[in-house]
């Protein structure tokens, strides 16, 4: 089964955030919303708090009629798939570099953003050019919030590659992509933590 049993993990860690994208939409994405929608209830529950966050649908739980805000779960796709298979609070119908066009008013509007199996696989890269690698690295920071005085941490990217996906992996996320994040943690995963051999490896980047 490869890592999605990990993915469905991480998915349902998700519900402490406040605005979610996740890059791609497959058949087997249909339930990460509700994994995420579990986790707020389950974090509400251990709290004994509520989670206010951005305004999506609401459910009342426990004897004392406590309102939870769920994280609101965009997904982006250009090219997406029959609406059976679409579930989410809202959809980006592009590809990752058009959205600073299409989507201006989303600036820094995601403390999120989920990139499983798309910059990340080889079939992607191979295509790209270093102009479209950096445009696409350019439209990341664009989505991602900038830390308030509020926020405990700047926006985070949780990439994830597969072996092989760049030719020199050390040397790539040092010339684009450490300039504008930090490596960091994600609950108990430090950035790089592996599957399968280190078939696959996912990266927390905090921004800068």
């Amino acid at each position: 089964m490869g890592d999605r049993p990990f993915q469905r993990t991480l998915y349902s860690k998700f519900g402490s955030f406040h605005r979610i994208l996740d890059v791609g939409v497959r058949g087997y994405n249909r339930h990460c919303r509700d994994y995420i929608r579990q986790s707020a209830e389950d974090i509400a529950a251990a709290t004994n708090t509520t989670n206010i966050y951005s305004s999506g649908s609401h459910i009342t739980i426990n004897n004392n009629n406590k309102t939870i805000i769920y994280p609101q779960y965009y997904q982006m796709e250009p090219f997406p798939p029959n609406n059976e298979t679409l579930n989410n609070d809202g959809l980006l119908q592009c590809y990752l570099h058009q959205v600073p066009h299409k989507y201006p008013n989303m600036k820094h509007s995601f403390d999120l953003i989920i990139d499983f199996g798309v910059f990340g696989w080889d079939a992607v890269q191979s295509s790209f050019s270093e102009e479209d690698v950096r445009r696409y690295i350019q439209s990341v920071l664009f989505l991602l919030k900038e830390k308030t005085k509020s926020d405990t941490y700047n926006g985070l990217w949780v990439l994830k590659v597969d072996r092989g996906w760049v030719a020199n992996q050390e040397e790539f996320f040092k010339e684009f992509i450490l300039p504008y994040f930090d490596f960091g943690r994600f609950e108990e995963w430090e950035s790089g933590y592996a599957l399968k051999n280190g078939n696959f490896r996912f990266y927390f980047l905090y921004r800068k």
